[in-house]
């Protein structure tokens, strides 16, 4: 066992050893960074501005004259410029989130291509408002606009194809990506051209042939909606790894709360009560209420995706998804039961004393009574439904797992190739290279990462005098040299690797006998 450090003179910068394309890709994003950063930037003034003169500018108060918009702000007891700056600084909470995180997967994960994608669009998603603001300054930036729209949602809406490994995956998703161009694409256009009167002709043929482009196109949209979803479900199913599977679970996660909350809010709610869609009070604070949750709601994906591509925590999913398949359903209960046992109650207790009464004190004590029974059912139920099904073979499952581990083991070549890969991640290195036999002439030689051929350190496999082979690093990403206490920590965990090489190494030299 034999350890050696290369001389920092031996060790090519950092730069020589990555390849171009990977630099390529990391000076394109933080020119396009930059770029969103500056309209960011730009269009931060601009943006409160127009709130100042124009508060209906903001999403979801189109419906609003702002006359009336500053009257109703100023009867709920907020001015126009506290309404500007919540609406600013929600649009500021999300740049953080998704331009911080971006920025932390870029520094952690830029060796990787596909995070060098997710983080170019969460840096993207989080700070293009900016530009946004600025596009109705000409028509040539509307256009504009509309392009990079296109493209920003093409690329998030083919995340869910390649998530969480970059790879598509079924194969045939492959060609959705430029399907959801075109579509997207024909949306927008078919939308400037309704808004510009264009379509609206009174012409038969013209109203019945953009009737039936925008029916197409909003066909296409749903089932490349669809198609989404069992991308993901096929992936889990058959092509992901355990590892794998938890990444997506954090994914799905933040995506289905996201889509929950949006018929909830967008849907639901609106339906039950239309005052919220008015303009009155309760439409004003409904309004200011949705925009506040679905800023933060729209966090929650960044956050579960750096989870997910960091691999922070992830198996905390499972208690996660658990939880919230108990507590979602049972808030909405124990909601019901305090309303309707309230107005019960207090109609029961005034009919009973002849006058007002208050019904809270008896819903709080039913809420209270039945908030127990009704947690351990819901458990209960979610115990049954998603938990996994009895599998009769599973402790034969695990034998054979474990006689395929040792089994791996012994293989040298396999050994060789885990024992390298592991090593390399473990020390942050950006490559590495494996030796099987005598350097001079190597029965088996694999490489990982960016290996240029220059080792910074050497690790020689051997025990008994007998020497398997030959292990090399690469200088380390962050450009730390290799101490000694590295050396040390790696002598000691490749010692029992070591020792069943020598052992594998030893029964494949052994000849079988010739049978008599």
């Amino acid at each position: 066992m034999n350890a050696q450090t290369d001389s920092p003179a031996s060790v090519m910068p950092v730069w020589r050893k990555v390849k171009l394309w990977l630099w390529l890709g990391r000076g394109v994003w933080l020119l396009l960074a930059l770029f969103s950063f500056i309209t960011f930037l730009a269009g931060i003034r601009t943006f409160y501005t127009s709130l100042l003169n124009f508060p209906n500018s903001a999403t979801g108060f189109s419906q609003w004259t702002p006359q009336a918009m500053a009257i109703a702000l100023d009867n709920i007891g907020i001015s126009v410029a506290d309404f500007a700056a919540l609406e600013t600084g929600l649009a500021i909470y999300k740049f953080l989130v998704y331009g911080g995180l971006a920025l932390f997967l870029f520094i952690k994960r830029s060796h990787s291509v596909f995070a060098l994608y997710v983080s170019l669009l969460m840096f993207l998603t989080g700070t293009f408002w900016g530009f946004n603001t600025l596009t109705p300054l000409t028509p040539f930036l509307m256009w504009v606009n509309r392009l990079i729209y296109v493209l920003l949602f093409t690329g998030m809406f083919s995340l869910l194809y390649l998530f969480p490994n970059g790879r598509f995956a079924p194969k045939w998703s492959l060609v959705l990506a430029p399907l959801w161009f075109l579509f997207l694409l024909a949306a927008f256009i078919l939308i400037d051209l309704f808004r510009a009167g264009q379509l609206t002709s009174s012409s038969a043929v013209l109203q019945a042939v953009s009737l039936l482009l925008s029916g197409c196109t909003l066909l296409g949209i749903i089932g490349l909606v669809a198609s989404m979803g069992i991308a993901q479900v096929y992936r889990y199913r058959y092509v992901s790894t355990p590892l794998e599977r938890e990444q997506s679970k954090w994914f799905m996660f933040a995506a289905l709360l996201n889509a929950v909350l949006l018929l909830v809010f967008g849907a639901a709610i609106p339906a039950l009560y239309p005052d919220v869609n008015t303009v009155t009070a309760t439409g004003l604070r409904y309004g200011l209420l949705v925009n506040t949750l679905s800023a933060i709601a729209w966090t929650c994906l960044p956050i579960a995706i750096a989870i997910a591509l960091l691999r922070y925590r992830l198996w905390d999913i499972d208690l996660l998804i658990n939880r919230t398949m108990v507590y979602v359903p049972l808030t909405g209960i124990l909601s019901g039961i305090f309303a309707v046992s309230s107005d019960w109650s207090k109609q029961f207790l005034a009919d009973l004393t002849g006058g007002a009464a208050n019904g809270a004190v008896i819903a709080t004590l039913l809420v209270v009574a039945t908030f127990d029974p009704l947690k351990k059912g819901i458990e209960g139920f979610v115990e049954r439904v998603f938990k996994e099904p009895p599998d009769p073979t599973k402790h034969l499952q695990a034998y054979s797992a474990q006689v395929g581990n040792v089994m791996q083991v012994m293989d040298v070549e396999q050994s060789a190739r885990r024992l390298l890969d592991e090593t390399v991640t473990a020390f942050g290195a950006q490559g590495g290279k494996i030796v099987i036999g005598p350097v001079h002439s190597p029965r088996l030689t694999y490489t990982h990462g960016d290996w240029t051929g220059e080792a910074a350190l050497t690790f020689v496999l051997d025990h008994d005098d007998l020497q398997v082979g030959t292990l090399f690093l690469g200088p380390r990403k962050n450009e730390r040299p290799y101490t000694a206490q590295d050396q040390a920590l790696l002598e000691k965990y490749l010692a029992p690797v070591e020792l069943a090489m020598v052992w594998a190494e030893r029964a494949q030299s052994q000849e079988p006998e010739a049978p008599e």
